[in-house]
């Protein structure tokens, strides 16, 4: 997630600008974590507190996966925001001419989301195939027995 997602350097100053995925998609980062704490955690809660925790997990993780998508496939102007604090140009295109070695890493954006679906989906497996919580033993003669 903290890989370089794009990268490219400015023709007049020739200073070099990066974007890493947490620039470009911050909620998913902490989705990911969230998503991580909650599966582990489901395996020790109760289990309505673990269906509460996986429901809240799964609704946020389709909400921030569907915000995020549009973020991640459909642009390429992760460095727009960087340039435009650089030069005042606003417009992607006009900032084009003023790039050099512009280089993508779609397989990053692609790898990032595939795992944050992944675990989406994981969370509603684990709900929907949540066993009952263990038996307690009362004393020590069950422990025994």
């Amino acid at each position: 997630m903290n890989s370089t997602w794009q990268s490219a350097r400015l023709l007049e100053t020739g200073s070099a600008l990066s974007v890493t995925g947490f620039d470009v998609a911050a909620p998913l980062t902490l989705v990911l974590i969230l998503q991580l704490l909650a599966l582990f955690g489901a395996q020790y809660w109760r289990q309505l507190v673990a269906r509460i925790a996986l429901t809240i997990t799964a609704l946020l993780s389709g909400l921030i996966l569907w915000s995020t998508s549009g973020v991640i496939f459909g642009g390429q102007h992760w460095l727009e925001s960087a340039v435009t604090a650089k030069t005042g140009i606003a417009d992607w295109d006009s900032q084009l001419s003023n790039l050099t070695g512009l280089s993508t890493n779609q397989g990053a954006a692609g790898g990032a989301f595939v795992v944050s679906a992944l675990m989406a989906a994981w969370g509603l497996r684990c709900f929907f195939l949540q066993r009952k919580p263990a038996q307690t033993k009362d004393s020590v003669a069950d422990w025994v027995n």
